[in-house]
Order: structure tokens, then C-alpha cells, then sequence
């Protein structure tokens, strides 16, 4: 054999190796890349809400009129960055400027004695909003976004978990809900929808916070429900959570570090019913043995989706 024809042969060779290296890779199909959610998970804006509750006041006015910069974006109070900021920073909360005669920015069930109410209408001065932004749709729909607080107020200032507010302090909320599996946590493939837990397991522990303002009030005990339907109408076991001696952080309803503040662990013998999804909700009880089932049935579905989970 030639010098030449081994060269030769030595090019084929090299060209098949290289075409064969230029084929496409085998990709791994994506588990959640079909999954199709209502829920626009960067800029947190619903297609489907109620105007008169907290997450339809916050985004057709709160987020787009009043959370500008230099007003209510955290320079001062109230302040309405988020939702949760809203309306911690509205209920029973005493206004800055106050004659005497309002008690309280938003005072559930009373618009005279809201503040709030009294701003937006311009019985009190300054009226608002003081400064409108140029793409806000407040001087077209100002009338109906008015009626949509007052309603929410004369409705009891219900939560984002749709739990009106009490006389004297702010209801019980779930901020946060995460699963871990042998320590591993378990995917939430976008925000306000089901957890992905593999059904591999003996035990599944279950992380649980509560808004911060209801801490200071010595809860006595939180009893965890899963209920096999989104109406709540079959409970399929329940349990005592623990309260954590350490907090531990993930991210929460709102997409912003919230800290954990309960736990249980317990292996999910009683999920006999026919169903892949699971629904979570929480019986909160105070020291006043008060208690308050979060969240409430007329919940928006993205908050019932976010609090629930699904075997693989």
C-alpha cells in the first residue's frame, strides 16, 4: 500500500469520525415543558382574579398607581411592593398623618373610619393617588377601581387566602409551603403550581410559615390537613405540626426568602384515594382558642394549586 492511499484512507476515516461527531445529541425530554400555566410567574400578574380582593386591588391599582418610586415603593409606609406588604402595612395599621379621626388606613367592615377610603375618595387631603404614572389606567377605570375597595373592605379586608381580617389584628396566612423527601427538596416546577414529589419514599416532611405579625401572637398549635379534592371535603389525614427551634428559608408564596417556621414528617400511608394531587390546608389555633382554617373555601385556584402537591 502506498504512502499516498493510507492518506487517503487516514482522511475518510477522519471525515467519518467527524461526521459522526456533528450528529445532534440525544436530548432528555423536559418533564415540565408541556405544562401550561395561567399564572404569569416573573412579573406575578393573574389572568383570571377578583377585582375586589387584595390580589385584584394590588394589581389593578396598588402595583401600577402606587408603588412608584419615591411614593409607596418602600419609602414609606404604606407600602405596596408586594401584596404582603400591602396589606400587612394597611390592616390596623395607624396612619402618619391622622387628626384624630381615623384609627386605622383600613379598618375592615367600615369605609368612614378607613383612611384608605378616605384618600382615594379626597375627604382627606391630599387626595390619591398624588402622582399618577403615564401608563397607569387609573383616571379611565378610577370609579371602578374605587367600588372594588370598597367591597373588599365592607367584605372584612379578606387575605390573599381569602380569610377576612379579625376586630383586633390580622387574620392567619400561609406564606410559604415546602416538601422535602430524604432531605431532598422536592421541585416546584413555577410558582402557584404543585409540587413535584416522587413517589419513592417512606416519609415526606412538609415546611409551613405563617405571616410574621401572627408569631408575636403565641399560636397554640397548627394541625395539617390533606385533602384528596380542592373543595376540602375529604380530609384524608391530618397531624400536629412541630414548631422549628431553627428557622429554615426557601422561597415563598409572593417569590420572595421567607423563613419556615413549622415542620411534620409523616409517610403517606393514607393516600388511598384515586388522585395524583393532594390539597394542604392548616387549622390555625391562638392562645384565645380562636381558629382559622387557611385557606379559606373561596380561595383564589392559584392559591389552592400553590398549596398542594403531586406524586410522580
Amino acid at each position: 500500500m502506498t504512502r499516498t492511499v493510507r492518506i487517503i484512507r487516514a482522511y475518510i476515516a477522519l471525515f467519518f469520525v467527524l461526521l459522526i461527531g456533528c450528529e445532534d445529541p440525544q436530548v432528555e425530554p423536559n418533564p415540565f415543558e408541556n405544562i401550561i400555566s395561567n399564572q404569569d410567574t416573573v412579573n406575578f400578574s393573574f389572568d383570571t382574579v377578583d377585582a375586589a380582593s387584595i390580589l385584584g386591588i394590588y394589581q389593578n391599582t396598588f402595583g401600577p398607581t402606587c408603588a412608584n418610586i419615591g411614593c409607596h415603593d418602600g419609602t414609606f409606609e404604606p407600602d405596596f411592593r408586594t401584596v404582603e406588604s400591602a396589606y400587612n402595612s394597611l390592616l390596623f395599621q395607624v396612619p402618619i398623618k391622622n387628626d384624630g379621626s381615623l384609627v386605622y388606613r383600613v379598618k375592615p367592615g367600615s369605609l368612614s373610619e378607613s383612611a384608605l377610603h378616605n384618600r382615594i375618595t379626597g375627604l382627606i387631603s391630599p387626595a390619591m393617588p398624588i402622582e399618577i404614572e403615564p401608563d397607569s389606567d387609573w383616571p379611565t377605570n378610577k370609579s371602578q377601581y374605587i367600588k372594588d375597595i370598597e367591597n373588599w373592605i365592607l367584605d372584612g379586608a379578606p387575605d390573599i387566602m381569602g380569610i377576612p381580617a379579625g376586630q383586633s389584628g390580622i387574620a392567619p396566612s400561609i406564606t410559604g409551603l415546602s416538601i422535602y423527601v430524604n432531605d431532598i427538596k422536592q421541585v416546584r416546577p413555577a410558582n402557584y403550581r404543585p409540587i413535584k414529589v416522587t413517589a419513592d419514599f417512606d416519609q415526606i416532611e412538609f415546611l409551613l410559615s405563617v405571616n410574621e405579625e401572627l408569631l408575636t401572637q403565641d399560636i397554640s398549635k397548627i394541625i395539617l390537613g390533606i385533602y384528596s379534592d380542592s373543595d376540602y371535603t375529604t380530609q384524608v389525614c391530618s397531624k400536629e405540626l412541630l414548631r422549628l427551634s431553627d428557622s429554615r428559608f426557601d422561597y415563598g408564596l409572593s417569590g420572595t426568602e421567607i423563613a419556615h417556621h413549622y415542620t411534620m414528617s409523616f409517610n403517606l400511608d393514607c393516600l388511598t384515594e384515586a388522585t395524583s394531587q393532594w390539597y394542604v390546608r392548616a387549622d390555625i389555633i391562638l392562645v384565645d382558642d380562636s381558629s382559622y382554617i387557611v385557606p379559606h373555601d373561596e380561595v383564589i385556584y392559584y392559591i389552592k394549586d400553590y398549596l398542594s402537591f403531586e406524586l410522580l
